[in-house]
Protein backbone atom coordinates (compact mmCIF):
# COMPACT_ATOMS: atom_id res chain seq x y z
CA UNK A 1 0.00 0.00 0.00
CA UNK A 2 1.19 3.52 -0.79
CA UNK A 3 1.50 6.79 1.60
CA UNK A 4 -1.60 8.05 2.59
CA UNK A 5 -2.46 11.41 3.54
CA UNK A 6 -5.72 12.20 5.79
CA UNK A 7 -6.73 15.26 5.89
CA UNK A 8 -9.32 16.37 8.40
CA UNK A 9 -11.46 19.46 8.52
CA UNK A 10 -12.63 20.30 12.08
CA UNK A 11 -15.09 23.27 11.22
CA UNK A 12 -16.14 24.23 14.17
CA UNK A 13 -12.96 25.02 15.66
CA UNK A 14 -11.54 26.68 12.33
CA UNK A 15 -14.58 28.99 12.91
CA UNK A 16 -13.73 29.62 16.17
CA UNK A 17 -10.10 30.37 15.46
CA UNK A 18 -11.24 32.49 12.40
CA UNK A 19 -13.70 34.83 14.38
CA UNK A 20 -11.34 35.52 17.18
CA UNK A 21 -9.06 36.65 14.47
CA UNK A 22 -11.74 39.38 12.89
CA UNK A 23 -12.50 40.32 16.54
CA UNK A 24 -9.04 41.32 17.64
CA UNK A 25 -8.88 42.82 14.01
CA UNK A 26 -12.03 44.84 14.45
CA UNK A 27 -11.18 46.14 18.16
CA UNK A 28 -7.42 47.18 16.55
CA UNK A 29 -10.09 49.17 13.51
CA UNK A 30 -12.37 50.34 16.19
CA UNK A 31 -9.59 52.15 18.45
CA UNK A 32 -7.76 53.18 15.70
CA UNK A 33 -11.17 55.01 13.97
CA UNK A 34 -12.11 56.17 17.78
CA UNK A 35 -8.25 57.89 18.10
CA UNK A 36 -8.72 59.30 14.59
CA UNK A 37 -12.42 61.19 14.69
CA UNK A 38 -10.93 62.80 17.95
CA UNK A 39 -8.10 64.15 15.85
CA UNK A 40 -10.59 65.54 13.82
CA UNK A 41 -12.26 67.55 16.56
CA UNK A 42 -9.38 68.35 18.37
CA UNK A 43 -8.93 72.11 16.83
CA UNK A 44 -9.21 74.77 19.60
CA UNK A 45 -11.93 77.17 19.53
CA UNK A 46 -12.14 77.82 23.64
CA UNK A 47 -13.98 80.94 23.23
CA UNK A 48 -16.27 79.98 20.45
CA UNK A 49 -15.07 83.37 18.62
CA UNK A 50 -14.10 81.07 15.37
CA UNK A 51 -16.62 78.20 14.69
CA UNK A 52 -15.51 75.51 11.67
CA UNK A 53 -16.45 76.49 8.71
CA UNK A 54 -19.77 74.34 6.91
CA UNK A 55 -17.93 70.81 5.66
CA UNK A 56 -15.17 71.00 8.24
CA UNK A 57 -15.05 69.14 11.34
CA UNK A 58 -16.42 70.80 14.65
CA UNK A 59 -13.86 72.75 16.42
CA UNK A 60 -13.15 72.02 20.18
CA UNK A 61 -15.26 74.36 22.62
CA UNK A 62 -16.09 72.31 25.87
CA UNK A 63 -14.57 69.30 25.15
CA UNK A 64 -18.10 67.42 24.60
CA UNK A 65 -18.22 66.14 21.65
CA UNK A 66 -14.57 64.68 21.66
CA UNK A 67 -14.61 63.21 25.64
CA UNK A 68 -18.31 61.14 24.20
CA UNK A 69 -16.65 59.52 21.25
CA UNK A 70 -16.25 55.66 21.77
CA UNK A 71 -16.28 52.75 19.99
CA UNK A 72 -18.25 49.20 20.59
CA UNK A 73 -17.27 45.57 19.22
CA UNK A 74 -20.18 43.22 19.09
CA UNK A 75 -20.39 39.72 18.09
CA UNK A 76 -24.09 37.64 16.54
CA UNK A 77 -23.36 33.87 15.45
CA UNK A 78 -22.81 35.51 11.83
CA UNK A 79 -20.83 38.54 12.33
CA UNK A 80 -18.34 40.88 14.54
CA UNK A 81 -19.64 44.17 14.15
CA UNK A 82 -17.37 47.37 14.70
CA UNK A 83 -19.00 50.81 15.55
CA UNK A 84 -17.06 54.25 16.46
CA UNK A 85 -19.72 57.03 17.39
CA UNK A 86 -20.85 59.40 20.26
CA UNK A 87 -22.02 57.44 23.38
CA UNK A 88 -25.81 58.26 24.83
CA UNK A 89 -24.84 60.99 27.54
CA UNK A 90 -24.55 64.92 27.33
CA UNK A 91 -23.20 65.07 23.88
CA UNK A 92 -25.61 63.10 21.86
CA UNK A 93 -27.99 65.66 21.63
CA UNK A 94 -25.80 67.79 19.03
CA UNK A 95 -23.46 65.36 17.92
CA UNK A 96 -26.08 63.88 14.99
CA UNK A 97 -26.99 67.72 13.94
CA UNK A 98 -23.18 68.41 13.79
CA UNK A 99 -22.28 65.66 11.52
CA UNK A 100 -25.42 65.45 9.26
CA UNK A 101 -26.36 69.09 9.64
CA UNK A 102 -29.85 70.36 10.67
CA UNK A 103 -32.85 72.91 9.25
CA UNK A 104 -35.88 73.13 11.38
CA UNK A 105 -37.40 74.58 14.74
CA UNK A 106 -36.16 74.16 17.87
CA UNK A 107 -38.90 74.11 20.54
CA UNK A 108 -37.28 74.10 24.39
CA UNK A 109 -39.94 73.28 26.95
CA UNK A 110 -40.53 74.91 29.96
CA UNK A 111 -38.14 74.72 32.41
CA UNK A 112 -36.21 76.61 36.07
CA UNK A 113 -32.97 77.42 36.24
CA UNK A 114 -30.91 78.94 38.82
CA UNK A 115 -29.45 82.30 37.83
CA UNK A 116 -26.13 83.56 39.54
CA UNK A 117 -25.79 86.82 37.62
CA UNK A 118 -28.03 89.39 36.45
CA UNK A 119 -26.88 92.01 34.03
CA UNK A 120 -23.13 90.71 34.24
CA UNK A 121 -22.96 91.33 37.99
CA UNK A 122 -22.88 87.77 40.61
CA UNK A 123 -25.65 87.70 42.57
CA UNK A 124 -25.26 87.42 46.60
CA UNK A 125 -26.76 84.15 46.63
CA UNK A 126 -28.54 82.23 43.16
CA UNK A 127 -32.23 82.83 42.73
CA UNK A 128 -34.09 80.42 40.82
CA UNK A 129 -36.20 81.68 37.70
CA UNK A 130 -38.88 79.90 35.52
CA UNK A 131 -38.18 79.93 31.98
CA UNK A 132 -41.40 80.12 29.72
CA UNK A 133 -41.26 77.55 26.65
CA UNK A 134 -39.86 78.84 23.81
CA UNK A 135 -38.82 77.87 19.71
CA UNK A 136 -36.30 79.23 16.69
CA UNK A 137 -34.92 78.06 14.23
CA UNK A 138 -31.87 76.24 12.55
CA UNK A 139 -30.13 76.28 10.05
CA UNK A 140 -26.81 74.64 10.36
CA UNK A 141 -24.51 72.90 7.85
CA UNK A 142 -22.83 70.09 8.34
CA UNK A 143 -19.78 69.27 10.03
CA UNK A 144 -18.64 65.72 9.49
CA UNK A 145 -16.47 63.95 11.38
CA UNK A 146 -17.30 60.55 11.81
CA UNK A 147 -17.80 59.89 7.87
CA UNK A 148 -14.52 61.53 7.11
CA UNK A 149 -12.85 59.19 9.55
CA UNK A 150 -13.74 55.93 8.17
CA UNK A 151 -13.51 57.48 4.52
CA UNK A 152 -10.13 58.61 4.45
CA UNK A 153 -8.93 55.79 6.61
CA UNK A 154 -10.87 52.94 5.10
CA UNK A 155 -7.69 51.17 3.86
CA UNK A 156 -5.86 51.22 7.27
CA UNK A 157 -8.66 50.03 8.63
CA UNK A 158 -9.56 47.10 6.29
CA UNK A 159 -5.70 46.45 6.87
CA UNK A 160 -6.21 45.93 10.85
CA UNK A 161 -9.26 43.79 10.55
CA UNK A 162 -7.51 41.36 8.08
CA UNK A 163 -4.05 41.67 10.68
CA UNK A 164 -5.97 40.47 13.77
Amino acid sequence: MAAKVITRWRLPQFMSLTKEHVRRGMTKAVLFGEAEAKKLVSRGNRTGANPSKPGEPPKVVTGTLRANIGHDVTETPREVIGMVGVRKGPADKYARRLELGFVGTVTVPAHTRKQTHVFGRRLASPITVKVRSYSFTVSQAPRPYLRPTVWNNRAKILELIARG
